[in-house]
Formats: C-alpha cells, sequence, structure tokens
C-alpha cells in the first residue's frame, strides 16, 4: 500500500512538473507575441512594406526550420554517439585520455556544426540587409531603441519623437531631482546613484569590463557636475540636451555585435511569428 502512494505522488509530482513547464513556455510565447505586436505597431508599416517583408521572414523561417531538422536527424545522434563512445573510452581509461580516431572524430563534427551554424548565420544577415532597405530612418531608429516591453512604450504611440526628448527622459528626470538636491545630500548619495545607473545598464544592455565602468562612470559624473553648476533657467534650457548626453555615453559602451551574429532588426523582424501580424494587416487593410 505504501509502494502504491509513493508511485501516485511521483506520478502526481512529475505531472505537475510537465504542465507547469508547459505552461511557463506558452506565456514565454505570449509574452513574445505580445511584444512584436508592440513593435509592429509603432512602426506603422506601409502596405508595400508589409509586402516586401512578408517573404524575407517566411524565407528566414524556411531557413531556420531546414537547420533545425538537419541538427535533428542528421548532426544530434551522431553527437550522442559520438559523445558515448568519448565517456566510455575516458571511464575505461586511467590517464584520461581517448584514442586518437575518437578524439579526431569529435572534433571534425564539432567543425561541421559550427559551419551549419555559420551558413544559416550569412543566409539570415543577407535578409536582414534586405529588410533595412525596406525601412525608413525613423522606423530604423524605433528598432534601435526598441526594448521588448508588455506595455507599449509612449514613443512608440508617437514615432516622430523617437530618438528625441522621449529616449533620453529618464535621464531627465534624473537631472532634474540631482539638480534640485541640496549640495550636501547630492554629495552624499551621488556614488549610489552612479551604482545603480552602472547595475541597471549591465543589467538591461550588457555587462561592462572594469574599464569602461570606469569611463561610463566618469561620464554619467560630469554631466551630472556641470547640471549641479548651471543656474536654474540655463538647467531648464538644457537639460535636455544633457539628458541626450547621457544616453549617448551609455551608447558608446554598448557592447559590439559579433561577426555571423544577427542584429536587432534580424532578430525582431524576421521572426515567424511577425508573419501572421502582417497577413492580418494586408487581409483587413
Amino acid at each position: 500500500m505504501k509502494r502504491i502512494i509513493i508511485a501516485v505522488t511521483l506520478l502526481l509530482l512529475f505531472g505537475s512538473i510537465s504542465f507547469a513547464e508547459e505552461a511557463n513556455e506558452k506565456i514565454r510565447e505570449t509574452k513574445r507575441d505580445i511584444q512584436l505586436l508592440n513593435l509592429i505597431n509603432g512602426l506603422y508599416l506601409s502596405e508595400e512594406q508589409m509586402r516586401g517583408l512578408l517573404p524575407l521572414i517566411r524565407q528566414a523561417a524556411m531557413l531556420t526550420e531546414s537547420y533545425r531538422e538537419t541538427l535533428k536527424k542528421v548532426f544530434l545522434p551522431e553527437e550522442e554517439n559520438l559523445l558515448s563512445s568519448l565517456k566510455e573510452e575516458l571511464w575505461a581509461t586511467e590517464t584520461g585520455t581517448a584514442s586518437k580516431e575518437t578524439t579526431k572524430k569529435v572534433g571534425k563534427h564539432q567543425h561541421e556544426m559550427k559551419a551549419l551554424r555559420q551558413a544559416l548565420s550569412e543566409d539570415l544577415l543577407l535578409l536582414e540587409e534586405k529588410v533595412k532597405e525596406l525601412l525608413t530612418e525613423n522606423q530604423l531608429l524605433i528598432i534601435a531603441e526598441y526594448s521588448p516591453c508588455l506595455i507599449p512604450q509612449k514613443s512608440l504611440s508617437n514615432p516622430v519623437r523617437v530618438g528625441q526628448a522621449s529616449s533620453s527622459s529618464h535621464f531627465e528626470k534624473l537631472l532634474t531631482k540631482i539638480k534640485k538636491s541640496p549640495d550636501k545630500i547630492y554629495e552624499k548619495r551621488k556614488e549610489k546613484i552612479l551604482d545603480r545607473l552602472i547595475e541597471r545598464y549591465e543589467v538591461h544592455i550588457g555587462v561592462l569590463d572594469d574599464d569602461e565602468k570606469e569611463a561610463l562612470r566618469k561620464g554619467y559624473l560630469e554631466l551630472f557636475e556641470e547640471a549641479k553648476s548651471l543656474s536654474d533657467l540655463d538647467f531648464e534650457l538644457k537639460k535636455k540636451e544633457l539628458a541626450e548626453r547621457m544616453a549617448q555615453k551609455g551608447e558608446k559602451q554598448k557592447r559590439r555585435k559579433k561577426k555571423y551574429e544577427l542584429g536587432k532588426i534580424g532578430r525582431l523582424l524576421l521572426d515567424e511569428r511577425v508573419i501572421p501580424i502582417l497577413e492580418d494587416r494586408l487581409a483587413s487593410g
């Protein structure tokens, strides 16, 4: 009886874990759909642009699916066999080395997988360039400044403002608070403010090395001091410019795109989830 209870408990446990994983996956997919909808809504694509984008996205989806199928049917089964052989050889020997033949096969397999990924990346990068050609400068700027969100950003509801003060409004609010703070309180808190800015940058944009952190910290601090030194009237006239300079300080520190790495435009607009969105817009337009 005790064994039956344990077995039932385990079945319920694993069943609940499986259900939770499935639910989490559905939530992730729905969030991604919402994020892409927000972007598409903010781009105000013309009918001509949507018709131009659709074949490029379909081609990207076809290339990606072909890559996945090749991995699933050819490379992953071969990898499993090679790794099993490697494990058995390492297990059986006291020297901790595998045979030259097995080592060579594993190296060759890894090289072939890398070449397959690189070929896909090169094809997708070519498609990304074609996507760029379809977009206006303002649309490119919207994508560059877009941060995936569930609630649409204010700048997306008014794309004319993208790249202007709206993109640096949080810096403007921060500088205003700093300007209004008494000198003693500012001196006491400025290091903590800088710490929070750097931490926020690393969470949302990318990790910095020590030199990059110091350069960004110094740049922010210079703008803090400049804001404090201005008269109230001059600050009101220059606060937007100071905020934009703060945003630009961060832009300079953004990590460079790696070779063969798809850019932001490709990662967003070549996503196959965009296909039904555009198809629906064209059908209802």
